[in-house]
């Protein structure tokens, strides 16, 4: 288990970027508009993900340049685009 963990940071702390990036934020709310945790959230054909908190939030590095696309997924939902 500490194992696997140690591998996870190491693997979260190798990555490097090779463009200016900006910070996206925002918060995930189902249709009661209570927060939903664990929604994973993908810059669209890239490696960039995470996941929203007990909160419904998240933050996510995207390109400066261009327009990116999220993929909101979550189990049980049908997943979203959004730009």
């Amino acid at each position: 288990m500490i194992r696997s963990l140690l591998t996870m940071l190491t693997i979260l702390f190798c990555v490097q970027v090779h463009a200016q990036t900006k910070n996206i934020s925002g918060t995930v709310l189902d249709d009661t508009e209570a927060p939903l945790y664990g929604v994973t959230v993908t810059l669209q054909d890239t490696k960039t993900v995470t996941q929203t908190d007990a909160n419904g939030k998240f933050t996510i590095d995207v390109p400066e340049e261009g327009n990116a696309q999220l993929v909101f997924s979550y189990t049980g939902y049908k997943a979203q685009t959004a730009a």
